[in-house]
């Protein structure tokens, strides 16, 4: 898998190189990766504290999971956070992709390199898209996470 701060770069490089040798394999971490950094994206601009964003994710499966998460957590609560399918340029070939993902996850087909280049093409330019969303925004997606709890109630007794 990756490490958290594994490059874009570093994380592209070795999906290609899986892409030759293992295909299937190929797949599966392209579209982890792209889960990935959707959800370090939603983890980094929420106002929700860590501990909530984090359960949320663990609840979260495919694609229209993390739209909707994004919208529940960015979109709703800040006007100037687009949807995900606006930061995401190319969301509908993204989806098709996630088909093949979907199929490979749970042994239903097998895929050559030729099949998987576009799906793989697709997920490397969405994790590509997200990462540039959050540098415009000034967030490393790779850095140490902001750390934001709940706050804590006051004691009405306490002096």
């Amino acid at each position: 898998m990756f490490y958290v701060a594994d490059s874009l770069v570093q994380k592209t490089q070795r999906i290609r190189f899986y892409l030759r040798m293992d295909p299937m394999i190929a797949v599966l971490l392209a579209a982890a990766n792209v889960e990935w950094t959707i959800g370090r994206c939603i983890l980094f601009f929420s106002q929700t504290p860590n501990v909530h964003v984090h359960e949320q994710l663990q609840r979260c499966h495919g694609l229209a999971g993390y739209n909707e998460l994004w919208k529940r957590e960015l979109s709703a609560c800040d006007p100037s956070f687009p949807p995900l399918t606006q930061v995401i340029q190319n969301w509908q070939p993204l989806k098709e992709a996630f088909i093949l993902r979907h199929q490979l996850i749970h042994g239903r087909d097998t895929c050559s390199e030729s099949m998987a280049r576009d799906p793989i093409k697709y997920m490397l330019a969405a994790a590509n898209d997200l990462e540039e969303f959050a540098a415009l925004r000034g967030k490393d997606l790779h850095a140490r996470a902001p750390i934001r709890r709940r706050r804590k109630a006051i004691a009405a007794n306490s002096h």
